[in-house]
């Protein structure tokens, strides 16, 4: 039982490293795009990393993200959509958004817990930690699949320059 808080701390570590990681290389696809291309100063995507206002600002990243990758996918020739990924990163955006409301509820919940009665306070917890959780994992797998896409882009526009 005493390790399950080492685990757990390790678990947010790794969590937070990996979202550092995946902000950054966020940054490194824009830096990649000309800069006429660039709907968004690269070093502007780290404001995802704000608590509550991240939620928030990953909707403008994911538009002009999509904006900036379709703008350099067609200078070089490329075909692609107009926006290319922007549906799975305003899905994962969602889920992120959600799960944060979630979230806050749930802390809403505990606190109001002390006034209601203890079943009721019992099955509102479980439906919130249960729906987090599959929150939580919808998020991480929209988000997998959007870090592999903003990869392929990234390597594409790292090995095949512009004309």
């Amino acid at each position: 039982m005493e390790n399950y808080g080492f685990l757990a701390g390790l678990a947010y570590l790794t969590a937070i490293a990996a979202f550092v990681v995946f902000v950054w290389n966020l940054q490194t696809l824009l830096r990649r795009c000309a800069p006429g291309n660039r709907a968004l100063r690269p070093a502007l995507v780290w404001l995802q990393v704000v608590p509550v206002f991240g939620a928030i600002w990953q909707f403008f990243v994911v538009r002009a993200l999509s904006e900036s990758l379709g703008a350099e996918s067609r200078s070089r020739g490329w075909q692609v959509a107009s926006r290319p990924s922007h549906s799975l990163g305003t899905a994962k955006a969602t889920v992120d958004a959600v799960a944060l409301a979630h979230v806050l509820g749930f802390f809403a919940i505990l606190l109001a817990a002390n006034s209601m009665p203890a079943t009721a306070g019992s099955v509102v917890l479980s439906y919130f930690l249960f729906a987090s959780g599959l929150l939580q994992l919808a998020s991480i797998a929209l988000w997998a699949t959007y870090w592999s896409k903003m990869s392929k882009f990234s390597s594409s526009f790292r090995w095949f320059p512009a004309r």
